[in-house]
């Protein structure tokens, strides 16, 4: 019966880590302009960059408000990047706890609960980002970022299709 609960347990920490991971990959992306992910030396991804630049176009965004996503976009990073490391240690920790002979669901809640509470704090920074970028751009900024978001989430959902069955088109 412990066996069934420990189970169940990994199922939904693997499902809600899914959940948080989609959701803060499009945060990221969409929310700040980019992800801002680096490749070795520190560089940033020429595709992420050159996404951002379009997004800029696109939008028609101000130096000013190109100014203010940037380090709102820099300082969710930061904030982000704590997060998931303590995620990943209480995940780390959690799978130590379970390993052990002989634990017990009531051994590792609170393990689960911190983890739980360090994912609410993500999805709280995601959703503080988006009212920020919100606050930076117009009305109309904002909606022709949703609906560029849209279409970029439905592309990467064809080209993952496309992947999976192997066509190349």
């Amino acid at each position: 019966m412990i066996r069934k609960g420990v189970i169940k347990m990994n199922k939904i920490a693997k499902v809600m880590t899914v959940v948080v991971a989609v959701v803060f990959i499009t945060g990221s992306v969409f929310a700040w302009g980019g992800c801002g992910a680096t490749g070795k030396g520190g560089k940033e991804f020429p595709k992420k960059e050159e996404m951002r630049k379009e997004m800029k176009m696109e939008l028609g965004l101000t130096a000013e408000q190109s100014k203010q996503l940037e380090a709102g976009r820099e300082a969710h990073r930061t904030e982000v990047k704590a997060l998931r490391e303590a995620m990943n240690a209480k995940k780390d920790e959690l799978k130590t706890a379970i390993a052990k002979p002989g634990a017990t669901r009531a051994q590792v809640e609170p393990i689960v609960n911190e983890l739980k509470a360090i994912e609410a704090q993500m999805t709280d920074k995601r959703i503080d980002g988006i009212f920020a970028v919100k606050a930076v751009l117009t009305p109309e900024q904002f909606a022709k970022l949703e609906n560029m978001k849209e279409k970029h989430i439905k592309e990467r959902k064809e080209n993952h299709k496309d992947k999976e069955t192997g066509k190349d088109w």
